[in-house]
């Protein structure tokens, strides 16, 4: 598993109907997936438009014991 920062920049958010937020106007680096928080929430989905702001920082390597059982 590869972890990564993103750097989001501008994110546009949806409000709970599902429907782009009609106060937000101007250039979005990013768009917030469906399930997002609030202002401060925790995002499940984000969408970058710039593959340059993905930057991996860690890999996580999972392996089976098979002596465990």
């Amino acid at each position: 598993m590869l972890v990564c920062r993103v750097i989001a920049g501008q994110v546009r958010r949806r409000d709970g109907d599902g429907e782009e937020g009609k106060e937000e106007a101007g250039p979005f680096d990013s768009v917030a997936g469906d399930d997002a928080g609030g202002a401060y929430g925790v995002l499940e989905e984000l969408f970058v438009a710039n593959p340059r702001a993905i930057l991996p920082c860690f890999v996580v390597v999972y392996r089976v014991d098979v002596d465990a059982q």
